[in-house]
């Protein structure tokens, strides 16, 4: 942290009046955290940027875990890059919130949390709920460059549990993140997210420097173009992961492939549009051949006609029974998840898989009834055709 208290109860701030005393005087003089009033000490080494820390760990907002450099120096980057633009508190209390925001931006009234470890989604929970009760927003920004995996044929990135919870959606971007890296002085924009695997993900990456952070990349995001997927090696990627589901899983009593097995179908031999990215495919913490599959399973291979609501009426069954999750993104919006399979339904109706009755009722034609290995092949080259189309 970088403020402290005094002997007398006066707050100090390395980064506000620091330069108004010797580092000498500073570690002689006697430091005291502004919210447990335990004893801190003032650490000016090589590898961390100047801090005050606790002398033991305590139940204290700011000494539940050491401070790594990441994070102090991270922190205190964004801080001055903000005061380019607009006035900025470093470390700041809110008045009736037991909770500091790394920085908080008093005009924009936006809390900005540069979060470099895991926590639990309960902390996430409380303390993004604790800004919303108090008219603040939060921006949360994850410390360190992210984890591609590739650059080819598109951009994978490893995302982790805790991440995925601070995933933000905009109409145009669908969901992204933020990521700040000190050592290369970058902001890093990841959107149109996609779920690849359990931990992998397709993203369209942006970068920004450290002079190009301003409040309005979060109030007012540009709108960016998403990386085109290429489909071909997607179902190349969907069928891998479908053989590797078939061997390696434990369980054999796994749901969706007892599901397959009952309609007759082997995982190694299943329908081109079953699977397909979706921009809002990371609000599911399952591939995308799980719930789309659910819904031929449950929907359009079982029910002769079937709405929209219909639909998403089986995904949300799923989910309730834990056969396929959301994702830890809190989701207040439940037309969200509409929207996800609205825009799956619009690909088939667009490829002439379905067809629309009675104005919202959705069949299956004919032709797609019925499925062989034998027709796999050209079933692919006449899938991508008309996906092209």
């Amino acid at each position: 942290m970088f403020s402290a208290i005094n002997a007398k109860g006066e707050e100090f701030h390395l980064y506000r009046n620091g330069s108004q005393i010797s580092y000498g005087l500073l570690r002689k003089e006697k430091w005291y955290c502004s919210d447990c009033e335990t004893e801190v000490i003032y650490r000016h080494g090589t590898r961390k940027v100047p801090h005050f820390s606790h002398r033991a760990l305590k139940e204290c907002a700011y000494s539940h875990e050491s401070e790594s450099a990441l994070h102090l120096s991270g922190k205190l980057d964004l801080y001055r890059a903000f005061l380019n633009f607009t006035s900025a508190n470093l470390e700041y209390k809110l008045t009736n919130l037991s909770q500091r925001a790394d920085i908080y931006l008093p005009r924009e009234h936006l809390a900005i949390e540069f979060q470099c470890s895991s926590i639990p989604f309960s902390t996430f929970q409380i303390r993004k709920e604790g800004y919303e009760k108090h008219n603040v927003t939060s921006w949360w920004i994850i410390g360190g460059p992210p984890r591609f995996v590739t650059f080819n044929p598109y951009t994978i990135v490893n995302l982790r549990s805790f991440e995925l919870m601070m995933l933000s959606f905009h109409p145009n971007l669908k969901w992204h993140i933020h990521f700040y890296d000190p050592s290369q002085k970058r902001l890093y924009f990841l959107h149109h997210i996609q779920i690849l695997s359990a931990t992998k993900y397709v993203a369209t990456v942006h970068y920004y420097p450290l002079s190009a952070v301003h409040p309005n990349l979060f109030f007012s995001p540009p709108l960016l173009n998403s990386q085109k997927i290429n489909l071909e090696k997607w179902l190349v990627d969907r069928d891998h992961w479908l053989i590797n589901k078939m061997m390696y899983t434990k369980n054999r009593k796994d749901p969706m492939l007892s599901s397959l097995y009952f309609h007759q179908i082997a995982p190694s031999n299943v329908p081109s549009y079953i699977g397909l990215p979706n921009s809002y495919q990371s609000l599911m913490l399952c591939s995308p051949f799980e719930w789309q599959w659910y819904l031929w399973a449950e929907g359009f291979l079982s029910i002769e006609c079937i709405s929209i609501d219909g639909l998403v009426a089986i995904l949300e069954r799923k989910m309730k029974f834990n056969v396929i999750k959301h994702s830890l993104v809190e989701v207040k919006d439940k037309q969200l998840f509409r929207l996800l399979v609205k825009e799956y339904v619009q690909v088939l109706l667009r490829i002439g898989v379905l067809s629309l009755e009675d104005g919202n009722l959705l069949c299956v034609r004919p032709e797609y009834k019925k499925y062989t290995i034998l027709e796999k092949e050209e079933e692919r080259k006449t899938f991508l055709a008309k996906f092209k189309e």
